[in-house]
């Protein structure tokens, strides 16, 4: 045991672990009974021991206080009570895709033809002009350095054009001054190799 600590320390804080216990503590301990010691440190003096548990009380209350009237209860009640039968949205649009698909299918020159589920309104389309014609810009200067590619998408283009699946757009893109909706539907040249 080495030399009695001071009878006044500056803080008293709960410590369960000291990490770089080995630099920070010292040699010299002070044992008061078996529970309690002062121990030397580069701070000075530190009490150490366990505490005392307190007896943790097994009683859990709530309280809760609403001023809502009969009506919002009651609104609130059958709002609970109808949760996951409002119909969703979202399987809303996937019935109607599913009933537009069943209605048009058709099998033509040995292919399934469908019509798309167009929506009536256009506002969630974006004007997408500059970044359709860099992809376009893009793709052309990959058909320079692969004229094979090139010839390839050439002939999937003019068939697309002779089968009606894709037409050329006459007016000035830029200038589209009537009105429709007119979107530029950006693409790429998609191909495995040894095909």
């Amino acid at each position: 045991m080495g030399e009695d600590p001071p009878s006044t320390f500056n803080l008293f804080l709960q410590v369960d672990f000291l990490l770089l216990a080995r630099k920070v503590l010292k040699h010299n301990t002070y044992k008061v009974n078996e529970e309690f010691f002062f121990k030397e440190s580069q701070f000075g003096w530190i009490a150490c021991g366990k505490l005392q548990e307190k007896e943790v009380s097994k009683q859990n209350q709530c309280f809760l206080a609403r001023n809502d009237t009969l009506q919002d209860t009651l609104k609130h009640f059958f709002d609970l009570e109808g949760l996951g039968i409002r119909d969703d949205p979202v399987s809303n649009e996937k019935d109607q895709a599913m009933e537009i698909f069943n209605e048009t299918v058709e099998f033509k020159n040995d292919r399934y033809v469908v019509h798309l589920p167009f929506r009536k309104s256009y506002d969630e389309l974006s004007d997408n002009y500059s970044l359709a014609k860099q992809r376009f810009q893009n793709l052309w200067r990959r058909f320079s350095h692969d004229p094979e590619l090139y010839q390839q998408y050439h002939e999937i283009i003019r068939d697309y054009v002779e089968q009606g699946i894709i037409e050329e757009v006459k007016d000035d893109i830029k200038g589209n001054e009537s009105n429709r909706p007119l979107y530029c539907l950006p693409h790429q040249a998609v191909r495995k190799e040894g095909r």
